[in-house]
């Protein structure tokens, strides 16, 4: 029986990616917050339920891996849980400030 190695330097990437995830999320957050509003509202309430149902998924995740004997897997797959969580805020946010209500996407640099 062969078991995964976990690398500390790829959780560590991840890490860093994730503080970077965030970052962005946060500055879109606090755009949507400074116009105010019933949509600023909805995004505080959103915000606060997202993070107690995130915290109590990652509590399930690690219960689940120390259970199953899988206790190494514990940090990998809390982070990737907050990053799947922070891509779905920054696209999702991303597309609140669109006006077609789709991500904007980076125009191509036309040849002159």
């Amino acid at each position: 029986m062969s078991q995964k190695h976990y690398s500390w330097l790829r959780l560590s990437f991840d890490v860093w990616r994730a503080s970077f995830e965030a970052q962005q999320v946060i500055a879109l957050r606090l755009a949507m917050l400074a116009g105010g509003g019933i949509a600023a509202t909805a995004e505080m309430n959103r915000m606060v339920s997202e993070k107690m149902a995130a915290a109590l998924e990652a509590q399930r995740i690690a219960a689940t891996a120390a259970l199953t004997g899988n206790a190494a897997q514990i940090p990998s797959r809390t982070v990737a849980l907050y990053r799947r969580k922070m891509r779905a805020n920054r696209s999702r946010l991303t597309a609140a400030k669109s006006p077609s209500g789709r991500p904007r996407r980076a125009k191509k640099a036309r040849p002159t």
